[in-house]
């Protein structure tokens, strides 16, 4: 099943300060959040239902909601700043 990924306002203008090639590698990663469960992910501890993926120094935290068929990204930063 594909699911459609909607990203967070607050996502898309960290995006805009981050270096190209980070910026590359991130976007492959939510696009390819159409299919969550193949994607390298953990829970989120003391989250209900967040779950994070890596990329490089980054931190994507995201959640999976079936009935809609969404994943809605929730935040990118750095790993020292994203769970704040």
């Amino acid at each position: 099943m594909s699911y459609r990924v909607k990203v967070h306002r607050r996502v898309e203008k960290f995006l805009k300060t981050i270096p190209k090639k980070e910026k590359e590698r991130i976007k492959v990663l939510i696009l390819s959040l159409e299919n969550p469960y193949e994607v390298p992910h953990v829970r989120v501890k003391g989250e209900k239902g967040v779950y994070r993926a890596r990329v490089g120094k980054y931190r994507i935290l995201y959640s999976v909601f079936e009935e809609e068929g969404l994943v809605l990204v929730l935040k990118v930063d750095k790993r020292e700043r994203v769970y704040g």
